[in-house]
Protein backbone atom coordinates (compact mmCIF):
# COMPACT_ATOMS: atom_id res chain seq x y z
CA UNK A 1 0.00 0.00 0.00
CA UNK A 2 1.40 3.63 -0.50
CA UNK A 3 1.84 6.33 1.96
CA UNK A 4 -0.87 8.23 1.17
CA UNK A 5 -3.53 5.39 1.31
CA UNK A 6 -2.22 4.64 4.42
CA UNK A 7 -2.56 8.49 5.48
CA UNK A 8 -6.05 8.34 4.19
CA UNK A 9 -6.89 5.07 6.68
CA UNK A 10 -5.65 6.13 9.77
CA UNK A 11 -7.19 9.85 9.05
CA UNK A 12 -10.21 7.81 9.08
CA UNK A 13 -9.71 5.67 12.04
CA UNK A 14 -9.05 9.04 14.00
CA UNK A 15 -12.35 10.42 12.33
CA UNK A 16 -14.31 7.48 13.75
CA UNK A 17 -12.58 7.66 17.07
CA UNK A 18 -13.12 11.26 17.31
CA UNK A 19 -17.43 11.06 16.35
CA UNK A 20 -17.41 7.81 18.66
CA UNK A 21 -15.70 9.85 21.99
CA UNK A 22 -17.41 12.84 21.53
CA UNK A 23 -20.84 10.81 20.92
CA UNK A 24 -20.16 8.76 24.31
CA UNK A 25 -19.83 12.22 26.20
CA UNK A 26 -22.83 13.62 24.75
CA UNK A 27 -24.43 10.54 25.88
CA UNK A 28 -23.47 10.15 29.59
CA UNK A 29 -24.96 13.84 29.81
CA UNK A 30 -28.27 12.58 28.04
CA UNK A 31 -28.48 9.77 30.32
CA UNK A 32 -27.35 11.58 33.76
CA UNK A 33 -30.30 14.14 33.30
CA UNK A 34 -32.55 11.23 31.77
CA UNK A 35 -32.25 8.95 34.67
CA UNK A 36 -31.52 11.24 37.67
CA UNK A 37 -28.49 9.54 38.24
CA UNK A 38 -24.78 10.28 37.99
CA UNK A 39 -22.94 8.65 34.83
CA UNK A 40 -19.25 8.36 35.01
CA UNK A 41 -17.53 8.15 31.40
CA UNK A 42 -14.12 5.88 31.49
CA UNK A 43 -11.09 5.50 29.60
CA UNK A 44 -8.56 3.55 30.29
CA UNK A 45 -5.17 4.77 28.73
CA UNK A 46 -3.74 1.44 29.17
CA UNK A 47 -6.46 -0.79 26.56
CA UNK A 48 -7.46 2.94 25.20
CA UNK A 49 -10.94 1.71 25.88
CA UNK A 50 -13.88 4.38 26.54
CA UNK A 51 -17.24 3.01 27.95
CA UNK A 52 -19.74 4.81 30.70
CA UNK A 53 -21.34 3.11 33.94
CA UNK A 54 -23.95 4.68 36.43
CA UNK A 55 -22.71 5.37 39.43
CA UNK A 56 -25.44 4.07 42.14
CA UNK A 57 -25.88 5.68 45.67
CA UNK A 58 -23.63 3.38 47.78
CA UNK A 59 -20.87 4.48 45.29
CA UNK A 60 -20.58 1.04 43.03
CA UNK A 61 -20.64 1.55 39.14
CA UNK A 62 -22.62 -0.67 36.83
CA UNK A 63 -22.51 -0.48 33.21
CA UNK A 64 -25.27 1.01 31.30
CA UNK A 65 -27.70 -0.57 28.96
CA UNK A 66 -26.68 -1.29 25.56
CA UNK A 67 -23.79 -0.46 23.12
CA UNK A 68 -22.01 2.71 25.38
CA UNK A 69 -21.99 0.13 28.37
CA UNK A 70 -19.59 -1.97 26.68
CA UNK A 71 -15.72 -1.25 26.06
CA UNK A 72 -15.22 0.63 22.62
CA UNK A 73 -11.66 0.38 21.93
CA UNK A 74 -9.61 3.00 20.04
CA UNK A 75 -7.39 1.94 17.37
CA UNK A 76 -3.54 0.98 18.86
CA UNK A 77 -2.05 3.25 16.56
CA UNK A 78 -3.87 6.94 17.25
CA UNK A 79 -2.26 8.59 20.56
CA UNK A 80 -5.30 9.81 22.64
CA UNK A 81 -4.85 11.42 26.57
CA UNK A 82 -7.56 12.78 28.57
CA UNK A 83 -6.73 15.69 30.29
CA UNK A 84 -8.36 17.99 33.08
CA UNK A 85 -6.29 21.36 34.01
CA UNK A 86 -3.18 19.63 32.37
CA UNK A 87 -3.39 16.52 34.19
CA UNK A 88 -4.59 12.30 32.51
CA UNK A 89 -7.65 11.66 33.93
CA UNK A 90 -9.56 8.16 33.46
CA UNK A 91 -12.79 9.11 34.62
CA UNK A 92 -15.31 12.01 34.08
CA UNK A 93 -18.50 12.23 35.94
CA UNK A 94 -21.84 13.56 34.53
CA UNK A 95 -24.29 14.70 37.08
CA UNK A 96 -28.02 14.93 36.61
CA UNK A 97 -28.03 18.68 36.23
CA UNK A 98 -26.40 18.66 33.44
CA UNK A 99 -23.22 19.54 34.53
CA UNK A 100 -19.49 17.52 34.30
CA UNK A 101 -16.07 18.23 34.73
CA UNK A 102 -14.29 20.72 32.43
CA UNK A 103 -12.06 17.92 30.44
CA UNK A 104 -10.05 17.83 27.34
CA UNK A 105 -9.54 14.89 24.85
CA UNK A 106 -6.23 15.27 23.02
CA UNK A 107 -6.02 13.11 19.62
CA UNK A 108 -1.82 13.14 18.50
CA UNK A 109 0.88 15.16 20.50
CA UNK A 110 -0.76 17.20 23.17
CA UNK A 111 1.17 20.50 22.17
CA UNK A 112 0.08 20.05 18.70
CA UNK A 113 -3.49 17.48 18.03
CA UNK A 114 -4.71 16.69 15.28
CA UNK A 115 -7.93 16.92 17.14
CA UNK A 116 -9.77 18.16 20.12
CA UNK A 117 -12.57 17.10 21.86
CA UNK A 118 -13.52 19.69 24.75
CA UNK A 119 -16.11 19.22 27.45
CA UNK A 120 -17.63 22.32 29.24
CA UNK A 121 -17.63 21.38 32.65
CA UNK A 122 -20.75 24.04 33.31
CA UNK A 123 -22.90 23.19 31.06
CA UNK A 124 -21.61 19.86 29.59
CA UNK A 125 -21.20 20.48 25.86
CA UNK A 126 -18.85 18.52 23.92
CA UNK A 127 -16.90 20.67 21.42
CA UNK A 128 -14.91 18.89 18.76
CA UNK A 129 -12.15 20.41 16.59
Amino acid sequence: STPGMQRAWSGMQRERAVFHIAQTLRVARTLAIAQGQPIEWHWDSQTQQVWLTILQAEGSSVAVAGRFGKPYRVPPALQVAVLRDGQPVDVVVFSPDGTSQTTTVVFGEVAQPTNRITLDGTTSHVAVQ
